[in-house]
């Protein structure tokens, strides 16, 4: 859904739904093969449905080359006590699109607009711990944007109070400010109004 309206998402992958130790193994996406970090690749993949908790998953199962893997230094630390002869890499269906997202994210540009959600999240958090905007009060999308809608002018609202009351002569000039919105601009009122109503 973020690909089809060409916006970039800027969310961390969860350590919970990527389990891939990029250290020891990177993705090729163009080719769908995973590397291991002693050069070998995967011949083939398979896609199996597991049975989990009443529950089905669905996952990729990658097979790297097996005379690779039999003359492999690190044969017992990969294979372990498994009586296979080449290592079979088990990964969710999502793993190679969490892949990419893993590694856009260790780049300097996403570092940076990263650090500019982090200052919005408070607010976000503010708007859904204290103001009811965690929960629907109604049905429908144009009631939901309604609820939006009045619950950030309470919280804007909120900070306009305390700015005001922080420093007095400041006050002269938002409330001339506002006042001149009403005056000048009666119709984004009526508007408004029209909206909710």
């Amino acid at each position: 859904m973020i690909e089809a309206k060409e916006a970039a998402a800027y969310i961390p992958v969860s350590a919970s739904a990527y389990r891939i130790d990029e250290e020891l193994y990177s993705y090729n996406k163009d080719r769908d093969q995973w590397f291991c970090v002693m050069g070998n690749e995967t011949v083939k993949v398979k896609a199996k449905t597991y049975d989990r908790n009443g529950k089905k998953q669905k996952l990729l199962e990658y097979g790297f080359e097996r005379e690779r893997c039999r003359n492999c230094p690190r044969r017992p630390e990969c294979i372990r006590k498994s009586t296979r002869i080449a290592k079979l890499l088990t990964v969710s269906v999502n793993t190679p699109e969490l892949y990419e997202y893993s590694q856009r994210a260790k780049t300097p540009e996403f570092q940076e607009e990263y650090r500019k959600r982090a200052k919005i999240e408070p607010k976000n958090a503010e708007l859904k711990r204290f103001h009811g905007l965690d929960r629907a009060k109604c049905f429908g999308l144009r009631c939901i944007r309604i609820q939006a809608k009045l619950t950030v002018l309470a919280v804007n609202l909120k900070r306009i109070a305390k700015m005001v009351s922080a420093s007095k002569s400041s006050t002269a000039l938002i409330l001339k400010y506002f006042d001149r919105c009403l005056m000048v601009k009666p119709q984004y009122w009526t508007k408004a109004l029209t909206e909710v109503a």
